[in-house]
């Protein structure tokens, strides 16, 4: 195993959010839910990008602070009522 870290990959402007589905673990043998989101770039190349609950939660809290989405983003806690 090397000890660098992985480099990020650069993906082309995401121009639309096609679909959202729940899915189940991809790993297989787990209980955690996940959701799929579909991606369409300005080039028109689709991606599924899966997401767990703490990618999700931390998706929707940068898209919140973000000024141009921020009013399409719900003003309620992100933690689930107890």
């Amino acid at each position: 195993m090397s000890d660098q870290a992985a480099q990020p990959i650069q993906l082309p402007l995401i121009t639309q959010c096609l679909a959202a589905m729940p899915s189940s673990d991809l790993r297989g043998g787990g209980n955690e839910p996940t959701i799929t989101i579909q991606l369409k770039t300005l080039g028109g190349q689709i991606y599924l990008v899966p997401l767990s609950v703490l990618a999700a939660r931390g998706l929707l809290a940068a898209l919140a602070l973000w000024p141009p989405a921020a009013d399409v983003v719900p003003r309620q806690s992100l933690e689930p009522p107890v």
